[in-house]
């Protein structure tokens, strides 16, 4: 198929042969049409002497006067005047209509080929569209996880509750640009948690007087609601972006882009939502017949629908809003906004606004359900865009406009005509703001005091695992040795008896070997016992019975059949599957994870009851380090050897008795 999908000729072999006739036909006509052009007496007889080749209805034809028409070729066409007629010469039509030929078998061997194909794809229309969609979940599946691993992402909790706790939250875009080294600057984080009310009556709030306002039906651990305050682009819409972004985040399956614990050490959750709202930019529309405030109304009127529909579905909604009752009166806008939040929190919904306004501000100080945040700025003026809880900030206006370039004698003269009242309540906030820089500052210090001790306790952690992985590893070994040394042992009993049967003159020597590897014997299972004691673990006694449900401690001489944790020098912990006598050399153990497998008596150990590793109260570990743990290797097995110490000592004790 020209331009698009066709039949594989590897797939059709049919397809191959009717493919390669149609090119060996076409190639044909393409020769001879090259030698007749080469011809000047040819090209002499056309209409035009740099006449080129043309198609026309599938041939391959030349223009021609009509004087010339029959002794050149078949005419096919005319011009509108029939002053030039195109003609297929006589030395081409026999190789064209091979040509066509061949194009028509190979049209018909692909209608029937794609027809049978259809009729079997048919058949299986069900099991395709069910392999396509499980596909398409599949690639959806990989982007997402490879989005969220782009800006290290978290995989949150989720929950029914109505509950967003995010721990160093970052913007995502902003996230994503500076893990593709876009951005030459270092994303801030923010942390967020709030929690979604149920419907109920007016929560505890304060007039602007102080005094009390309405008295809550029930309370929440976590605010329902969060007011940010601060200069004009200090990062206020970007937090609210960022948790609205962050919800919708979770409901398609994204790691979000937070850190994995809070200061508290708490995971991220972010739960489901079933209806977020957001009012984050001008939605005026000529077109719509809509203002900018009325755009704002319109926002907030179906805000409250949606929390009245979810609250009568025990469904949570997000609603963002961004300056609410602004452009219009301030002292009307503010009333108004008042009253949207007010309500709104009434209604149970969780709510994330930004303000400029003072009334708005002492909402925020005042109802117990609403928690208060500030943009940071330096010493020096400029926006930290880090968030400080329970604080309250001021605009900055004509600091923004500084910063955006704005002459320097429009700020001088629109710093006179500010209110006088803004004297004395300026110096007084202006000093609030500069120990809410130093808490700032602090506060960083102390985060990045927790990390510090995060990663040396996650150092001493790895630590202690390594040594505990050792000593494990080391009884896995010992024991080896010991099973090893015990089944030697029993050969070389046998083999004494046989002796002692012929009277063979080696038997001395040879009851020098067995005393030496019974020492050996004896020293690996004592070094395993000490090894065990480290884990704070005992071997399980050889004619002990054991009974269904009971927990045991397996050090496995091999992974296999223990599921994926059971691995060199590892410790797994499992239950007796069944009961077990105390003659019975196996036990059938349970194991998270895998089906219940028989174990050998030898591997199996059970926690100490007094918790010391060593006699007298010494280092647990120096045992690791003693002459003794040097048993005897498999390699030193292999080549006939035993222990050289138990040998040794084996020697001289026999020495002894021969004296």
């Amino acid at each position: 198929m020209p331009g698009g999908l066709g039949l594989s000729s590897d797939a059709f072999p049919i397809l191959r042969s009717r493919r390669a006739a149609v090119s060996v036909a076409e190639k044909a006509v393409t020769q001879q049409m090259q030698q007749l052009m080469a011809d000047g007496s040819f090209k002499q007889q056309l209409s035009e002497p740099d006449a080129q080749v043309q198609q026309r209805d599938g041939r391959w034809v030349v223009p021609v006067p009509p004087s010339s028409m029959r002794s050149l070729g078949i005419e096919v066409a005319r011009s509108r005047r029939g002053s030039t007629v195109f003609v297929e010469p006589h030395q081409l039509v026999g190789l064209s209509s091979t040509a066509r030929a061949a194009a028509a078998s190979l049209a018909a061997t692909e209608a029937r080929l794609l027809l049978g194909v259809s009729l079997l794809l048919r058949r299986e229309l069900g099991g395709l569209l069910e392999s396509v969609n499980a596909a398409a979940s599949l690639d959806g599946a990989v982007a997402r996880a490879v989005l969220g691993r782009q800006w290290d992402g978290v995989v949150p909790m989720v929950g029914e509750e109505g509950v967003v706790q995010l721990p160093e939250a970052r913007h995502p875009l902003l996230a994503l640009r500076f893990a593709s080294g876009a951005a030459k600057f270092k994303v801030v984080g923010n942390s967020v948690a709030l929690q979604a009310g149920s419907k109920r009556t007016r929560a505890v709030t304060f007039d602007t007087e102080g005094g009390p306002a309405g008295a809550s039906s029930s309370t929440s651990v976590l605010p329902q609601a969060l007011l940010l305050t601060g200069p004009n682009g200090g990062g206020k819409s970007v937090v609210l972006k960022t948790v609205a972004l962050c919800a919708v985040l979770c409901r398609l399956g994204v790691p979000l882009p937070c850190a994995p614990r809070s200061s508290e050490g708490m995971p991220p959750r972010c739960d489901f939502f079933s209806t977020i709202v957001t009012d984050l930019d001008d939605s005026q529309s000529v077109e719509r017949d809509a203002s900018s405030f009325t755009a704002h109304i319109r926002t907030c009127k179906a805000a409250l629908a949606a929390v009245e529909e979810d609250a009568r579905s025990q469904r949570h909604t997000l609603v963002v809003l961004d300056e609410p009752g602004a452009a219009t009166d301030p002292l009307q806008g503010a009333a108004i906004a008042r009253a949207v939040i007010e309500a709104l929190l009434d209604a149970g919904a969780l709510v994330l606004a930004s303000t400029h306004s003072d009334a708005l501000k002492r909402l925020g100080l005042a109802d117990a359900r609403i928690a208060v945040g500030a943009m940071a700025l330096s010493p020096a003026g400029e926006p930290l865009y880090s968030l400080v809880l329970g604080a309250v900030g001021s605009s900055h206006a004509l600091d923004a406009a500084a910063r955006e370039g704005l002459p320097a004698a429009l700020l001088e003269r629109a710093q006179q005509l500010l209110p006088d009242a803004e004297g004395d309540g300026g110096t007084m906030r202006r000093e609030m703001e500069a120990l809410l820089v130093a808490l700032q500052q602090t506060s960083a210090h102390a985060a990045m005091d927790r990390e510090a001790a995060a990663r040396a306790r996650t150092q001493a952690e790895a630590s202690l695992s390594d040594a505990r992985k050792a000593a494990a590893a080391a009884a896995v070994s010992l024991g080896q040795s010991s099973d090893w040394l015990s089944k030697l042992t029993q050969r070389l009993d046998a083999m004494v008896a046989r002796l002692r049967a012929d009277k063979a003159e080696e038997l001395e020597l040879l009851g020098t070997t067995i005393r030496a590897l019974r020492l050996g014997q004896r020293d690996a299972t004592e070094a395993r016992l000490r090894a065990l004691a480290a884990l704070g673990l005992q071997p399980v006694g050889t004619h002990t019975p054991l009974r269904k449900g009971e927990s045991l401690s397996i050090v496995p001489a091999g992974s296999a059949g223990l599921g994926s944790g059971a691995q060199y020098g590892a410790v797994v912990e499992g239950v007796v599957a069944e009961d077990a006598g105390e003659y019975d050399a196996s036990v059938l153990v349970a194991v998270r994870g895998a089906p219940a497998i028989r174990v050998d008596r030898s591997e199996c150990a059970t926690w100490l009851i007094e918790d010391s590793a060593t006699d007298g109260g010494g280092d647990r570990w120096a045992w690791m380090a003693a002459p003794t743990a040097a048993v005897g290797s498999r390699a030193a097995a292999g080549a006939g050897g035993g222990a050289p110490a138990a040998a040794a000592r084996g020697a001289a004790s026999s020495k002894r008795k021969r004296r």
